[in-house]
């Protein structure tokens, strides 16, 4: 299914039931001690949560210095890819940005915050249209005590909150919310809210919060004003991205207040938005930036581009706390 540096995920079939399972096998042998850390938080964290949008851990093993960790197996794939196939509405995103905060709630209930919310860390668990979102990729996540208790710079530099970007004065959960925000942006507007020529200019526009709507889905920028700022967005989605891109993390919506909102309770109104149409001018705008212009990029470019400077940015920090 996948390879990584240390790991490789494979299919396996259990002998006795014949139920298929997505199995991680993890290369212990010169492993970096800030990818154990990643791996022995994951494994922590995972084996704390049973919810129906976040992977499902079943066991782990050792044997001959691999690590094997047995997990549900999603065939629907990334979040990513699937958005590359099909056209959405703004009521099927909707849907799927529930099921994002359903699985953000409880983590924040149980005083975990995941801090690396991305497209990539999404995943389908099945190829049916009404399949279940699943959150994956727990490697940054903390458990936190209090309110303000984490301040390791983490996730990429396209959906990092502000108040974790400047570091040094300690940040909470709001920061998954902040991401929320930027994915539900990106889905629905085809673009970044916070861009820039490389990944300090992108922190800069992440630390002022100020950002714009593509108006009616076309290229260019409209600043939020009263009226709806693209014809293509209901007044509830737009309120609801301004609600979660809000600079202050304490009048930023919360997971319990995200849910309840119009856009999310009344599973918003379906306004046909050729949302593939959008994520291919999303790709093609961050790819401009790496690429020469001149230069016919594809959208499976982006999975090749790693920690280039595309979407896939490599951490910020090697040592979360």
């Amino acid at each position: 299914m996948g390879t990584g540096t240390f790991s490789t995920v494979r299919v396996a079939t259990h002998k006795e039931t014949g139920m298929q399972y997505a199995v991680k096998a993890i290369n212990l042998v010169g492993i970096q001690p800030q990818t154990l850390v990643r791996l022995r938080r994951e494994i922590q964290v995972l084996r704390s949560l049973n919810h129906k949008n976040i992977i499902q851990l079943y066991e782990i093993f050792e044997e001959d210095g691999k690590l094997f960790m047995i997990m549900e197996l999603c065939t629907g794939g990334e979040l990513w890819h699937f958005l590359q196939r099909v056209e959405l509405s703004e009521k099927r995103v909707a849907r799927i940005i529930k099921g994002i905060v359903e699985a953000i709630h409880y983590c924040h209930q149980r005083h975990v915050a995941h801090r690396d919310l991305k497209l990539e860390n999404l995943m389908l668990e099945s190829e049916e249209e009404d399949a279940n979102i699943k959150l994956i990729d727990f490697g940054f996540s903390k458990v936190f005590s209090n309110s303000n208790g984490m301040y390791a710079i983490l996730g990429s530099p396209y959906y990092v909150a502000p108040e974790d970007a400047r570091g040094g004065q300690g940040y909470g959960c709001a920061c998954d919310m902040w991401s929320i925000g930027v994915i539900t942006f990106m889905i629905l507007c085809g673009q970044a809210p916070f861009d820039g020529e490389n990944d300090h200019e992108r922190l800069l526009a992440v630390k002022r919060g100020n950002f714009t709507y593509p108006p009616h889905g076309e290229s260019g920028s409209c600043t939020i004003v009263s009226e709806l700022p693209t014809a293509n967005l209901t007044s509830e989605a737009v309120d609801f991205i301004n609600a979660l891109l809000t600079v202050d993390p304490a009048k930023r919506l919360t997971a319990k207040a995200a849910l309840s909102h119009a856009w999310l309770r009344q599973n918003a109104r379906d306004a046909s938005a050729n949302v593939f149409t959008q994520l291919k001018r999303f790709a093609s705008s961050i790819l401009r930036s790496i690429h020469p212009p001149s230069r016919h990029v594809l959208l499976s470019d982006i999975r090749q581009m790693g920690g280039r400077g595309g979407i896939n940015q490599m951490p910020l920090a090697t040592y979360p706390t």
